[in-house]
């Protein structure tokens, strides 16, 4: 199920629209989208062309059609599906890649397992474009080429990924009887016996030189067109009256740093209620959990301890004298990670 998009003057083969590209434009707006916007966002000459592959996705429960426009399907396939095409975004994965048959049938195999040999994965399945990209994206990790062995890495992405097509880690009793995880040691132990010459050489005849070049893994220009256009489309916190309120959030912090007024929780608090006036959250300490979006694994502080926490934290900022611009600057990342 693609589409060319006719509208691009800069290359002779234009690049084609996947289902997946439909969801990433109708998910990225929560308002949903119609027909006639969609078709303008992706450059589609004829929006009629569009009909068929959105009435798929609404099939498969991935979005709403509510005639007059598509919205995204809150339900927890759909869910994992954008949680995973965001991330893909964010880290310039290419996610029709990633949901090509071979990729799929490669993950089939190989995601169930700790890792995986070629009695897991037979050679014919070990396809070049899937392992180099893997690679490439370091997602996966090669233990040897000769003979095969290799270990997905656990990522957000790829876990998530799984979850869309319903693939599961193997909790079978006789898998977990037989075979055992890889201590770390026993294989830095080996791979410092092989002989080198012998991966290089086996590694070059699986990837050949085609598949190590840059330009093989650089997103297509229809995923760059999406990102632009899903990340300008999302007003949810810039619009105009968010914007107007944190630069007089800006401008008193300006003034107390010159009056040399130190950072105190008042002061933070102060900040917090007018960049959120129009809430009804702002100046007030949380009493309750909350987990960062599209990044569930990103622990937050339980609401009990955010206000000792926080006090403890601003308090640290004084502890040690910074004269250079760089110890500034990696105090500033810290105090940015650990406030958050």
């Amino acid at each position: 199920m693609v589409f060319s998009n006719s509208n691009n003057k800069n290359n002779s083969t234009a690049p084609e629209l996947t289902p997946w590209d439909l969801f990433v434009c109708v998910a990225g707006r929560p308002e949903g989208i119609s027909l006639t916007r969609l078709a303008h966002v992706l450059q589609v000459d004829k929006e009629r062309n569009l009909i068929r592959p959105m009435g798929e996705l609404a099939e498969l429960e991935l979005v709403i059609d509510h005639g007059d426009r598509y919205s995204f399907a809150n339900s927890k396939r759909a869910q994992a599906l954008k949680e995973t095409l965001d991330y893909a975004m964010a880290y310039n994965y290419d996610y029709n890649a990633f949901l090509s048959p071979r990729m799929v049938e490669f993950l089939t195999l190989a995601y169930k397992h700790d890792y995986f040999t070629e009695y897991d994965l037979p050679k014919e399945k070990l396809y070049p474009e899937v392992i180099a990209r893997l690679i490439r994206n370091k997602l996966l990790i090669v233990y040897s080429f000769k003979p095969f062995m290799g270990k997905l890495v656990q990522n957000p992405f790829l876990d998530g990924l799984c979850a869309f097509l319903r693939l599961r880690k193997s909790s079978s009793f006789f898998t977990g009887m037989f075979r055992k995880k890889m201590p770390l040691e026993r294989i830095i132990k080996d791979k410092l016996q092989q002989d080198t010459k012998d991966q290089i050489a086996a590694a070059k005849k699986m990837l050949g030189d085609d598949l190590l070049g840059r330009d093989f893994y650089e997103l297509p220009d229809n995923i760059v067109t999406l990102k632009k256009s899903v990340m300008h489309e999302d007003t949810e916190v810039f619009d105009e009256a968010s914007t107007s309120s944190y630069k007089r959030a800006w401008e008193k912090m300006r003034e107390n740093i010159k009056a040399g007024q130190r950072i105190t929780l008042e002061t933070v608090q102060e900040y917090h209620a007018i960049c959120m006036e129009n809430t009804g959250l702002g100046g007030k300490i949380r009493d309750f959990e909350v987990i960062i979006r599209n990044n569930p694994h990103f622990k937050t502080a339980p609401h009990p301890q955010v206000t000792h926490l926080l006090s403890q934290l601003l308090n640290d900022i004084y502890m040690v004298n910074y004269e250079d611009i760089s110890d500034k600057l990696d105090l500033a990342s810290y105090v940015y990670n650990q406030f958050i």
